[in-house]
């Protein structure tokens, strides 16, 4: 490599402009070299326009309930921001609309009949605690709007496994959210009846992907997709995390279907009931792609998505919880600086 050497002359040639036409595309500056027009702010706001279209699904579906959650787990986030900021008499940080993100999030994990004191206690401790104690916004280790959500489904599992409530259209076949039967616990007993043959797949597949269902707010995958394309085509999440995560859990539910037959149209309908019912489609692209609290290396995304879809399956199948992306989400959260560590790519002409 050959070096270069510019003399005190040649400096100030560049900053005035005087230097000769053919030098003029060498520039001095300095670090960083590498720019990007993207700020947290404008990844924020583009965030927010991705989770439009599942709000207004939530509002339509489930009407005034989902209005008032929606508003009401913001505003506590935003609230909490800024008396944390006032207390520590550290600079407002509610311009970037992180606040406003991990509220919207954190809404659409929640059924439309949460308590307005559950939703005040989630919010304020997603944003005081999970987000504020460890110094803001890329430094927290958990995912806020899932740390909020797991904190209500471990304190108060009752209620968050009642709160349900009838879609505005009505139910999908054989599934009645009052009963707190949500498509996923109708599946799993279904599937341990040995009446799954009576199971209406393509319809309530249909009426999955649509919204129709009895579940969490998030709960329309047509709207989540529409809000994820928006987020791919303006390059704020990536595809690598998602795409392991859904794919690893397709693979094993498929494997283990529960019929014990893999090669026939049930086989692969239930894996495929499996990746829109829940918050699988919000917490795969919404909530795993989270910038900071998943792995930046190429080969640690990866791992870090093949691990939220085991641990998704896992829960799904053998344990009582008919969701698990929470916690399958925060449990690989506590893993990224092990991932990042062992997947760093090695420096050149280094040895390990």
């Amino acid at each position: 490599m050959t070096n270069l050497t510019i003399s005190q002359d040649n400096k100030t040639e560049l900053e005035t402009g005087t230097m000769p036409s053919e030098c003029r595309h060498l520039h001095l500056s300095s670090s960083p070299h590498l720019r990007n027009s993207q700020t947290i702010p404008n990844i924020m706001k583009n965030v927010i326009i991705g989770l439009i279209p599942a709000s207004l699904a939530a509002i339509i579906i489930f009407r005034f309930d989902a209005l008032i959650l929606i508003c009401l787990s913001i505003t506590t986030a935003v609230l909490t921001e800024w008396a944390v900021c006032l207390i520590r008499k550290s600079p407002n940080t509610l311009k970037d609309y992180s606040a406003i993100v991990t509220g919207l999030l954190f809404a659409l994990t929640l059924p439309p009949l949460t308590p307005w004191w559950m939703v005040v206690l989630g919010s304020a401790f997603a944003i005081g605690i999970v987000k504020m104690v460890f110094g803001g916004l890329g430094k927290n280790y958990l995912n806020p709007a899932l740390a909020g959500c797991a904190l209500l489904m471990i304190l108060f599992p009752t209620i968050m496994n009642a709160s349900w409530k009838i879609p505005a259209w009505g139910t999908i076949s054989g599934t009645d959210s009052l009963s707190s039967a949500t498509p996923l616990a109708n599946l799993k007993e279904i599937i341990q009846g040995g009446t799954i043959d009576s199971f209406d797949f393509p319809n309530n597949i249909l009426h999955l992907f649509i919204g129709n269902v009895g579940g969490s707010l998030g709960v329309s995958g047509f709207a989540l997709l529409l809000g994820t394309l928006w987020l791919l085509y303006k390059k704020i999440i990536g595809i690598k995390i998602p795409l392991s995560y859904l794919l690893t859990f397709f693979i094993l539910c498929w494997i283990f279907n529960g019929t014990g037959e893999l090669f026939t149209t049930t086989a692969f309908l239930i894996p495929a009931f499996h990746l829109l019912a829940g918050g699988l489609i919000l917490g795969a692209f919404f909530m795993a792609n989270d910038k900071v609290t998943s792995p930046i290396t190429s080969t640690g995304k990866v791992i870090f998505g093949i691990g939220c879809g085991l641990l998704t399956f896992i829960f799904r199948k053998y344990t009582n919880l008919s969701e698990g992306v929470c916690f399958s989400i925060l449990i690989m959260n506590l893993f990224v600086p092990i991932l990042e560590k062992y997947t760093k790519p090695r420096v050149f002409k280094k040895a390990n």
